[in-house]
């Protein structure tokens, strides 16, 4: 460890954080001046409306998107829609490739009738679905040009673009943005755009990636700046529906919560057999490092119920998610400021689902500490492996668990009282585990999911809604 320190460290001084790294003394702003800086270079960015005054962008707006040309092609009786799965590259292990992958496999699976078609950037890692696999066509970016030598024979109802509004931080400009997300041929072939919105997270709380890379401003807000021509939104929970409404002045009659269902690996939901005293001594975390998940709150409310002696001695946290050495440091500095060691907190890095369901399986309860989730799956996750959840009381969070087992985020006390309960409360495990199954059934599986999405879609296609 002191090595380590004689490497890097990192000081306050003042109003300044002071880092060293190899000898070499870094000084920055401290985070409110930062977060200043910020908030007046979006404010500037709204108010002068740079993206939408650029020519490409206007010349797009008006023979584009407000769709003063179509294809000749007629559409067909049943409905077809083209998914972008480009979010499944870049995620299809985790999170939202998963979400979207489990979306259209269980549209395929229900509603065979539907002709489903996947818009990707090149043939590496196509999904292969469960349901119907054959049906499916593919289409690629990088052959774009060349879509008319598929012999299209219909026109598609609907472009379905997930996440609406996580695209642009996969794209180096604003052209790319143009010609990749309302590419001339795919949208002089579509009627209408729907979308899935996750989370409005750079708006809600300025992202720190805008700090690394300022043109994604321009990208996030000229996507932004277009929700207005999408027919549909499909919203993964309350929260962020209300976000839609509140940041992006979409009409509440245009967003349809559809919440978010769990892979069939994870389906382990029999309550019947669940059993607080088998449960292992340990809780389990799966999120990622970045601050707006609060990990580290997560690592001090542990300490603070370990070294208080309010849960027992062999009592362990797991933290499963991917991360760099950096990060890991990070984490193993926080641990030590609250006196805990590496045998009471587990950092597994990036596991197998089947690692992290046979963990989830184990633990007495899993924990989300978030500031912010567009859903939150791992509580779902949770669920269906038959494990009681806790949860962040803001944000979609607090939808998806029982009030008993929610916690304010920025209360490290609160958050380690609710510790204390997972390992000591058995009928409010038990009342955690009873919320979840009915939340399972009720609303958040992929059969109901899907059903909510086709008929939504087939009511646009019928009262004849589109952008036109």
């Amino acid at each position: 460890m002191k090595l380590l320190k004689l490497l890097y460290n990192k000081e306050e001084k003042g109003i300044y954080c002071i880092r060293t790294i190899l000898g070499i003394r870094i000084t920055t702003k401290p985070y409110s001046l930062k977060m200043q800086e910020k908030i007046r270079r979006l404010e500037e960015l709204v108010s002068l409306n740079l993206v939408s005054n650029l020519d490409i962008y206007k010349n797009y707006k008006d023979n584009l998107l407000s769709k003063k040309y179509k294809s000749n092609l007629p559409c067909s009786n049943n409905i077809r829609i083209l998914f972008d799965f480009r979010t499944y590259e870049y995620t299809y292990d985790r999170g939202i490739g998963r979400y979207i992958f489990n979306l259209v496999n269980h549209i395929l699976k229900n509603y065979p009738e539907i002709d489903v078609s996947i818009i990707k950037n090149s043939e590496k890692n196509d999904p292969i679905f469960d349901y119907n696999h054959d049906k499916v066509k593919f289409y690629y970016y990088d052959k774009i040009n060349k879509l008319f030598e598929y012999n299209f024979q219909y026109r598609f109802d609907f472009l379905f673009l997930d996440d609406i509004l996580l695209i642009h931080n996969k794209l180096d400009n604003i052209h790319k943005i143009l010609n990749n997300v309302y590419n001339n041929v795919v949208m002089e072939n579509v009627d209408n755009i729907v979308g899935i919105s996750h989370d409005l997270i750079p708006t809600v709380f300025l992202n720190n990636f805008f700090d690394e890379i300022p043109i994604y401003y321009y990208h996030y807000f000229f996507i932004l700046n277009n929700l207005k021509y999408f027919t549909h939104f499909f919203a993964n929970s309350e929260s962020t529906k209300n976000d839609l409404i509140k940041y992006a002045n979409i009409e509440s009659d245009k967003i349809t919560n559809i919440y978010g269902g769990v892979a069939t690996k994870f389906n382990n939901l029999k309550i019947h057999e669940y059993s607080f005293s088998k449960r292992l001594n340990h809780i389990v975390y799966i999120s990622d490092i970045t601050a707006k998940k609060n990990s580290k709150g997560l690592i001090r409310a542990f300490a603070i119920a370990y070294n208080n002696n309010k849960i027992p001695k062999d009592s362990k946290l797991y933290l499963c998610y991917k991360l760099n050495k950096e990060s890991r440091q990070e984490l193993l500095d926080e641990m030590e400021k609250v006196n805990i060691s590496e045998k009471q907190i587990i950092i597994t890095g990036f596991i197998s689902d089947e690692k992290l369901i046979e963990i989830i399986s184990k633990a007495k309860a899993s924990f989300m500490t978030s500031f912010y989730e567009g859903l939150g799956m791992p509580i779902l996750e949770s669920y269906a492996c038959n494990t009681p959840s806790f949860a962040s009381n803001v944000s979609s969070t607090k939808e998806i668990v029982l009030e008993e087992c929610s916690f304010n985020p920025y209360d490290d006390n609160d958050i380690a009282n609710s510790i204390v309960k997972a390992f000591n409360d058995e009928e409010l495990c038990k009342k955690s585990l009873e919320f979840g199954k009915k939340l399972l059934k009720t609303q958040c599986n992929w059969d109901i999911i899907s059903e909510k999405v086709v008929n939504k879609l087939y009511k646009l296609k019928n009262n004849n809604i589109n952008i036109r």
